[in-house]
């Protein structure tokens, strides 16, 4: 990148290399609240508000170049053309130690050898805490359902130009229980866009939600996925660990944290999914030969799931097993994030 360049993003930049104290008004638990968390990014002057760029390769690019930075901000994007302001897209979120420290429920302020031995010492003394069950929470504000499910309502990046399309899961946990034992499983798998009610899961072989999927599927029962979109940075962490099978990212996260996960059942699903999220969406899904269609598996949708023979079928599936699930009900906070 040319000097001059750099020295324009880097003049836009707010944010500041010292840990900032924390002042009374941002309660909350950033490590749990996505929305704490930004008021503590933003308090401590690295978040980076950008308006007006497009979703089609201009988020992804400023993603990218601000990536490159020594002392990157978390990008918060708004009033992306063709969409109100407040429907937003955060990106580069865990890009320096006082966000990593802040997502880690850690002493903000902590970097280096100091960051990783507070990790060690949490590590060393884990004791796994399952998840608290609230009955209500702000996930369960604003439901649509039906005919009023659009995912297109959200501003879904394409983010590289060879990308197969717009993906609204990459920063996402996607949940499904074991029907033998009942363990739940919280991973992290990409999440693209078809159209308005189906997305496709790319589920790699071998990873624990197609373990899950497969003693669904193999008698010829549906398997219920959670999607959490705009989750806590804590969760995100947890997912990408790759724990043993039967130990839920939930209590693993609990006990890191020193503290329950508080989470709501989800209705249709019946799945765990943190009371918190700004966005969550839920299926069904059944295994089905290529390109077969489906009539409705109950009142709340349609599904295809089809696998790919080889990575240059398409983009969308990547050589691994797809889920294209046709989505009946969403959910989305009515306030923005």
């Amino acid at each position: 990148m040319a000097k001059d360049s750099q020295r324009a993003i880097r003049e836009a930049v707010d944010a500041t290399d010292e840990a900032a104290e924390i002042t009374p008004q941002h309660a909350g638990d950033p490590a749990l609240d996505l929305r704490c968390f930004l008021e503590r990014a933003q308090n401590a002057g690295e978040l980076q508000v950008i308006e007006g760029a497009d979703w089609n390769l201009e988020i992804g690019a400023l993603t990218e170049i601000f990536a490159e930075l020594e002392t990157t901000p978390a990008l918060l994007f708004d009033k992306i053309p063709g969409y109100a302001g407040g429907y937003r897209v955060l990106s580069n979120i865990l890009k320096s130690p006082l966000r990593e420290s802040l997502a880690l429920g850690l002493r903000p302020g902590l970097r280096g050898v100091e960051l990783a031995r507070g990790v060690k010492e949490r590590l060393n003394s884990l004791n796994p805490m399952a998840p608290v069950d609230i009955k209500e929470g702000p996930i369960l504000e604003n439901v649509l359902d039906g005919d009023d499910v659009n995912l297109f309502k959200f501003p879904t990046p394409k983010w590289h130009e060879l990308d197969g399309g717009r993906y609204i899961g990459t920063f996402n946990a996607v949940v499904c229980k074991d029907p033998d034992s009942g363990y739940v499983n919280v991973g992290t798998y990409r999440v693209q866009i078809h159209d308005e009610k189906t997305v496709g899961v790319n589920m790699i072989a071998g990873k624990h939600g197609d373990l899950i999927g497969r003693k669904y599927w193999e008698k010829g029962e549906e398997c219920p996925f959670l999607i959490v979109c705009g989750m806590p940075p804590s969760l995100m962490m947890a997912t990408g660990l790759g724990l043993p099978w039967a130990t839920s990212e939930y209590d693993f996260l609990g006990g890191f944290l020193g503290r329950p996960v508080p989470i709501t059942k989800a209705g249709i699903t019946g799945l765990p999914m943190r009371h918190h999220p700004r966005s969550c969406l839920k299926a069904l899904h059944r295994r089905l030969r290529r390109n077969r269609v489906l009539k409705d598996l109950s009142v709340n949708g349609r599904v295809i799931m089809r696998r790919a023979r080889n990575k240059r079928r398409s983009s969308k599936c990547g050589g691994s097993i797809t889920v294209m699930t046709r989505l009946s009900r969403g959910r989305r906070r009515s306030k923005p994030i």
